[in-house]
C-alpha cells in the first residue's frame, strides 16, 4: 500500500500522505 503501485516507498507514501492530509483538513471541519 505504501507506494506499491507507485514503486517508490518514500515517494509513494508522500503523495498518500498529502492526498489523506487534505482530506482530513477539507472533511475535519465539516466533521469538528
Amino acid at each position: 500500500m505504501k507506494g506499491a503501485g507507485n514503486g517508490g516507498g518514500a515517494q509513494g507514501k508522500d503523495i498518500h500522505l498529502s492526498s489523506h492530509l487534505l482530506q482530513v483538513f477539507l472533511m475535519g471541519d465539516a466533521k469538528a
